[in-house]
């Protein structure tokens, strides 16, 4: 299994996942075209994806679906009330290629896909874990907290691509309406740094290799703030850093990383 960031943040959302003979998105919140784009840059076609796995209706992970799937035949995997709550020219209308999911395990092509829900102010929210002959790579982005009853099922992954949105004191002094920094910082809102490492570090195990802190906010947040306040909460639960720990970034794509 291998798995390439292709741009993480508030501004447009997309992660590749593939094996031999099979490539899937998680999430197209980038315009079709810029999808095009940054899936060329890692010498992949968009008739060479196999499906979309969607986590929820926001336009950052959204954006790109209508024509990914209408122009270009690409399959949606969705809940149905994703699908219900998205914006007219967000939705897909080849409802042959769209596939609705519940929370629980798929197989999908080669992958056994596990769906579960997290915390969000949407119609339906879901988390990812991809299965492939003993390695796992766990998806955790948009939620104000991971239920505990999940931990089980997410722990000890190969890799993890979490969310580290914000610093509340950042939020709290920034120019956002109270309104809108009560709503980041409420459970159905975003991980903060810290609150994510605190997550995190109960679930990293031995076979971890990656974590990759995403969706960053550009207001609320930096990448060294970021990664620093996930290294402190490690050294305060002692969790040994045996794993690589990279930032994903809004314009950039990641190296891929083989699991």
């Amino acid at each position: 299994m291998r798995f390439t960031v292709l741009a993480s943040g508030s501004k447009g959302n997309t992660t590749l996942i593939q094996t031999q003979g099979s490539k899937y998105l998680i999430d197209a919140g980038l315009s079709a075209k810029k999808t095009i784009e940054v899936l060329l840059e890692q010498k992949t076609t968009i008739d060479e994806i196999s499906g979309i796995f969607i986590t929820h209706e926001h336009g950052d992970h959204v954006s790109g679906i209508r024509v990914l799937c209408d122009r270009y035949g690409v399959p949606i995997y969705i809940h149905e009330k994703t699908y219900a709550a998205l914006k007219r020219n967000h939705r897909p209308t080849k409802m042959e290629r769209v596939f609705f999911i519940e929370s629980g395990r798929h197989q999908v092509g080669p992958f056994e896909v596990e769906a579960f829900p997290l915390s969000h102010d949407v119609a339906y929210m879901l988390g990812y874990s991809f299965h492939l002959a003993e390695k796992k790579l766990v998806y955790v982005t948009d939620s104000g907290y991971v239920n505990q009853q999940l931990h089980e099922k997410l722990s000890n992954a190969d890799a993890y691509i979490f969310e580290t949105n914000h610093d509340p004191e950042m939020v709290r002094m920034s120019g956002y309406p109270f309104s809108v920094q009560q709503r980041i910082l409420s459970d159905r809102g975003h991980l903060s740094n810290e609150d994510s490492a605190m997550t995190l570090a109960k679930l990293i195990g031995p076979k971890t290799q990656h974590v990759i802190l995403a969706h960053l906010s550009a207001e609320n947040n930096t990448p060294e703030l970021a990664k620093l306040t996930v290294e402190q909460v490690f050294q305060r639960m002692e969790v040994a850093e045996t794993f690589q720990i990279t930032i994903a970034k809004q314009t950039k794509s990641l190296p891929t990383y083989q699991l």
